[in-house]
């Protein structure tokens, strides 16, 4: 059920130039629930992660699973240009969008559950 819902997401969008506000709708941050963010906020929540992981500055990968449109993984690459940007998703239609954002990242149509990190990310498969 949830996996038709996130992938009628993004479907009618035109690709091109989206702003973090937009990649957070689709992704569904907009809902005024708890989960709602605003831009300001979100760009702080991304800055705060970055930092806490260390990804702030210098050349390092990111991997985000459930990447959806990438809004996440944009904020981050806002705050540090030179992160190489990896996501996953089962929502083709909003892969696409990520991808139209971000074309030099590596995105992947797929389910967590197939995913191998040992030899990119140092997890256990």
């Amino acid at each position: 059920m949830w996996k038709n819902i996130w992938n009628s997401k993004g479907k009618t969008q035109n690709l091109g130039n989206f702003s973090i506000a937009d990649l957070m709708k689709f992704d569904g941050f907009d809902t005024g629930n708890a989960l709602s963010f605003d831009e300001q906020a979100w760009f702080k929540y991304a800055l705060d992660i970055a930092q806490t992981c260390a990804i702030a500055n210098g050349e390092k990968r990111i991997l985000e699973i459930g990447c959806g449109s990438g809004g996440f993984l944009k904020a981050l690459n806002n705050i540090n240009n030179a992160l190489k940007i990896n996501g996953i998703d089962y929502s083709k239609s909003l892969l696409k969008i990520a991808q139209s954002v971000m074309p030099d990242g590596v995105f992947v149509y797929d389910e967590a559950k197939n995913l191998n990190t040992a030899p990119q990310f140092g997890g256990g498969g």
